[in-house]
């Protein structure tokens, strides 16, 4: 997944003049997220979660205060510059 992403990145820096790449990961993908840090993004920001059950089995996940939370995981911002 490293060298299919790591292409990927490099890819739209060549063809499209990307200088920054942004994404969002769930606080308890540890898995993503030390890949994403292998890549270079580091974290930007932090963001508490409001999870709600949709029809179907999806869920929706929703930054909210940490008031408003109902879940110990939180959204991280993560970024890469070149």
């Amino acid at each position: 997944m490293k060298i299919s992403l790591n292409e990927v990145i490099h890819w739209g820096n060549r063809n499209l003049g990307f200088s920054q790449y942004s994404l969002k990961v769930i606080s308890t993908n540890s898995r993503a997220i030390r890949l994403y840090k292998d890549l270079g993004f580091t974290l930007r920001e932090k963001r508490f979660l409001r999870v709600t059950a949709l029809p179907g089995g999806l869920t929706n996940l929703m930054p909210v205060s940490k008031e408003d939370s109902n879940t110990k995981e939180e959204m991280f911002t993560m970024e890469k510059f070149f």
